[in-house]
């Protein structure tokens, strides 16, 4: 989809891995001071006894401690070498003072020994890159040569996932479709590029970007495929790209990175049938278009098996769009049987859902001016009132032009089996024309 600005809620906030891991070293630092101002060397004070409450307290900030840090490992989180140095330093210290408790002292022993795991851990997966194999695992090297299709956050960044991290994090070139919040991205995430390249892939330079690409692919590299928001290639850049790379280098892996998808979000809280849909993306802009297109995508949606119109609507153009819907579904009589639900800012601070007749959600929209910002997901139901037998008919618009042709002009025929079939009057007479005059 268009670029988005992420919102606030992202894995680096109050609850996450590393924010915990950064509260626990202050923690520690705090209740180390206050047992003794300075940490003397093994032996020196080995009968020192602290109060049960400072040991019940040290006990539980190191357990805390080694749980995040097992957790900023186990999910390739960024955590600092020097982090894990001062806490084992601390560890160490602690360990040597040698308490009378001994409960404690094998808690340290513990802790100090996991802290020593973690950080040769830590230290290894810097010097070698790697992702993550769900379903065995195991953590693989990168392939190379190959192109990794990685899906981006629509709004929330905590919706990435931790396979996406590893990627972006190891890939040789990364191709975004706007490098600038591409880069916004990485630095919330804290991956570096490290002189890695990040280039240009959008619709005007995809050309471009798919010679670029397969330059890089020859040279035996990793290549990373981002868009703004969302997945590659779903109404979004990338399809010229990943057709030139199969017409030029077939035996290339082309790897999907899932994660956030707009559409399945709507679906997955619209509560409409979601068993068969049908998604369209962007209408077009221009007004005749639009409608032309959406007349063919509704009736289609309704006839044979009802299935859900799902679309993607800018901000500037909502309102025209959901126009055209309203007055579409008007002209057809199915108003009322089918259901429209809009959301918007799916996944951000401003999430809505609109839900109702065509002309019900439009009111809504236009009495807030609030509702006609964002990024919008537009579903449109099937009818699924219809008897069996309609829903089963089928017109080819050809076919229905060649029996109007018998009592009207071919330019009337055409016109009224266009409006009948939702197709442009245009394309029939050029289609009939053809079939007329095969060898023309």
């Amino acid at each position: 989809m268009t670029q988005m600005r992420y919102s606030h809620a992202h894995p680096f906030t109050s609850n996450s891995a590393e924010h915990r891991l950064a509260s626990t070293t202050m923690a520690m630092s705090k209740i180390m001071a206050q047992a003794y101002p300075s940490v003397p060397g093994r032996g020196a004070t080995r009968n020192v006894f602290l109060p049960a409450s400072a040991l019940c307290s040290m006990r539980t900030t190191f357990t805390h401690a080694a749980q995040s840090l097992d957790l900023c490992i186990g999910r390739s989180l960024k955590c600092r070498a020097d982090t894990f140095a001062w806490l084992a330093s601390v560890s160490a210290a602690s360990y040597g003072l040698g308490f009378r408790n001994k409960k404690f002292r094998s808690s340290v022993q513990s802790c100090y020994a996991h802290f020593e795991d973690l950080q040769s851990e830590f230290l290894e997966s810097q010097s070698n890159p790697f992702s993550y194999d769900g379903a065995s695992g195991v953590r693989t090297s990168l392939e190379r040569p190959a192109v990794y299709v990685v899906a981006t956050p629509i709004g929330n960044l905590g919706d990435i996932t931790l396979r996406a991290i590893d990627v972006l994090r190891h890939a040789d070139v990364l191709f975004a479709e706007d490098s600038r919040t591409t880069c916004q991205l990485l630095k919330c995430l804290g991956v570096n590029l490290n002189d890695r390249p990040l280039l240009s892939c959008h619709k005007f330079n995809e050309k471009h970007a798919a010679a670029a690409i397969l330059r890089h692919l020859r040279q035996n590299k990793c290549v990373a495929l981002v868009s703004d928001a969302g997945t590659p290639l779903v109404s979004d850049p990338g399809f010229v790209v990943l057709q030139h790379i199969q017409d030029e280098m077939s035996n290339c892996p082309v790897r999907p990175v899932p994660g956030a998808c707009a559409a399945i979000a709507a679906l997955s809280v619209a509560a409409v049938p979601t068993d068969c849909c049908l998604f369209a993306g962007f209408l077009p802009a221009k007004s005749t278009a639009k409608r032309s297109q959406l007349k063919s995508l509704l009736r289609q949606a309704r006839s044979g098996s009802p299935a859900t119109l799902v679309l993607y609507e800018a901000p500037h153009r909502i309102l025209d769009t959901m126009e055209c819907i309203a007055d579409e579904l008007e002209q057809e009589g199915t108003s009322a049987e089918r259901h429209v639900v809009i959301c918007r800012e799916l996944t951000k601070r401003h999430e809505t859902i609109l839900r109702g007749n065509a002309r019900h959600v439009l009111s809504e929209i236009h009495g807030d001016a609030n509702n006609q910002k964002g990024e919008f997901v537009i579903l449109v139901t099937g009818d699924t009132k219809q008897s069996p037998e309609l829903l089963d008919s089928r017109f080819d618009a050809r076919d229905v032009m060649r029996l109007l042709e018998r009592e009207l002009p071919k330019n009337r025929a055409a016109a009224i089996s266009a409006k009948i079939c939702g197709v442009s009057k245009k394309e029939l007479l050029d289609s009939s024309s053809a079939v007329s005059n095969p060898g023309s």
